[in-house]
């Protein structure tokens, strides 16, 4: 069985996929966001290929920029507190770097493009514009294998379609279930969530 977290977190990619309706069983970020896994769902994810590619694009990164004068911070870890409650909302941005006239944050992806993958981006950029350590403009760029997105500005309703979905995720009730699909890529066994279909 899960263990309840001494106080509620929120993982950036969790929050991303139901942002985005990626993972349409709004519960299981809710759930997670309550509790800490004590065992997960087996799945057939490679994370050690996944690993090893993700730290190459982002060493390729790190050398580029370098090479052309700048100091990259790589895997930086960020937190945002929700005003007036316990809840954290973390992450971990893959590098920033600061230039003459901008803050760039990049985040890299080694599968396809997804709506969630600039979402997470527009989150690091959102919780950078709220810390006074960085006063120039804040910009993100997503970074695949074969491509650049960068992302200049966020949505006009950005903040309250973040703050919306924290609180979802964060409320006392919890929203329904929507077993199915979201089931095939979700850590919570039958043990936390009987209606889990596999």
């Amino acid at each position: 069985m899960a263990e309840l977290r001494d106080s509620p977190f929120i993982w950036v990619s969790w929050l991303t996929k139901i942002m985005t309706g990626e993972t349409t069983c709004q519960w299981q970020g809710w759930f997670k966001s309550k509790n800490k896994l004590t065992e997960e769902q087996p799945n057939d994810f490679n994370l050690v290929g996944w690993t090893i590619d993700h730290t190459k694009l982002l060493t390729e990164l790190q050398r580029e920029l370098i090479k052309a004068g700048y100091n990259p911070v790589v895997e930086q870890p960020i937190k945002h507190k929700i005003l007036d409650t316990d809840m954290v909302v973390s992450g971990k941005i893959d590098c920033i770097v600061e230039k003459e006239d901008e803050v760039v944050v990049y985040d890299c992806k080694t599968g396809k493009e997804r709506s969630s993958d600039q979402a997470q981006v527009m989150i690091y950029i959102y919780f950078l514009s709220k810390n006074e350590v960085y006063k120039k403009p804040i910009k993100g760029i997503v970074m695949y294998k074969d491509k650049k997105v960068e992302i200049s500005n966020l949505p006009e309703n950005f903040e309250e379609n973040f703050n919306f979905f924290v609180e979802v995720l964060s409320s006392t009730d919890s929203p329904p279930k929507n077993a199915g699909e979201s089931c095939r890529f979700c850590s919570i066994t039958k043990t936390d969530c009987p209606e889990r279909i596999d």
